[in-house]
């Protein structure tokens, strides 16, 4: 799946039963503005985020987490973790062993309760459609994938949560592009090469400089390294960031405040790429 979980037995067990059970993977892709490890199509239609992790999970931070993925993209998210004894479903945590049939279950409970709806409210109106019809209508609304894909780098911490999903997530929606952003302790490996390869794998880079952190300093340099097109924004006094990096054009902007910061990187991706069409 993921770059950064290749060569984990999990992840290659989880892979088989999905595909055993009907669903499609992708992978490096982005959906409704977000990009997780994978998106799982069930044949049914039906369509799950979800991003695995090698380290154990505190429940509570991680449904905080899922329901802001959720709100973001009207998309159920799970969480696969590694060697996970229980799983909570509920809460969007499931182990490796039990993703395939939990998916499974969810996929054709929505579905039957979708078809069910559907039929009454036009059973109302003296019209049954054909299941054909309503397959029709369901390809139709479909989210569709994008390869687009525009690196985060920010500190991955919670107070920065607003600002990936209430600024840069719509931000990059805008261009027709999904944002990603990496959580460095479900890295499996060396965490500077995989980061370096999604950077690579961007069409562009959004770097929160703010509190001067190391490895973000880090990833904005490569990125610029790289010629790829880095849009910088700070929550912190500029004048803490070191001395070469001050002089960047930089937005500035408060937490709690982000739909500002969403209008300015709206506003900059749109011009940027408009460019990069002529």
């Amino acid at each position: 799946m993921s770059a950064q979980y290749s060569g984990l037995r999990f992840e290659r067990t989880v892979a088989r039963n999905l595909r055993k059970q009907g669903f499609t993977i992708d992978t490096n892709v982005g959906i409704r503005g977000v990009s997780p490890d994978a998106v799982l199509r069930a044949k049914n239609g039906r369509v799950f985020a979800v991003d695995f992790k090698a380290y154990p999970m505190d429940h509570e931070n991680a449904q905080r987490q899922l329901q802001l993925y959720r709100k973001a993209t009207g998309l159920e998210h799970f969480y696969v973790v590694k060697g996970l004894k229980k799983s909570a479903p509920e809460q969007g945590i499931v182990s490796e062993h039990e993703l395939a049939a939990t998916l499974s279950h969810r996929a054709k409970r929505t579905i039957a309760v979708a078809w069910s709806s559907h039929r009454r409210g036009l059973a109302a109106k003296r019209h049954i459609p054909s299941r054909r019809a309503i397959a029709v209508a369901r390809d139709r609304n479909r989210p569709k994938l994008t390869s687009k894909i525009i690196f985060a780098a920010m500190p991955f911490s919670d107070q920065y949560d607003d600002t990936f999903f209430n600024a840069m997530v719509p931000a990059a929606k805008q261009v027709g592009a999904a944002c990603k952003r990496v959580d460095v302790e479900g890295v499996n490996g060396d965490v500077v090469i995989e980061i370096e390869h999604l950077i690579e794998g961007s069409i562009a880079v959004i770097a929160d400089l703010s509190e001067s952190r190391a490895n973000v300093l880090y990833e904005t340099g490569y990125a610029h390294a790289l010629k790829r097109p880095t849009f910088h924004i700070c929550s912190t006094s500029l004048k803490h960031l070191p001395f070469d990096v001050r002089n960047w054009n930089t937005v500035k902007y408060r937490i709690g405040q982000t739909y500002k910061l969403k209008t300015e990187l709206s506003k900059l991706l749109r011009v940027w790429s408009a460019g990069t069409r002529h």
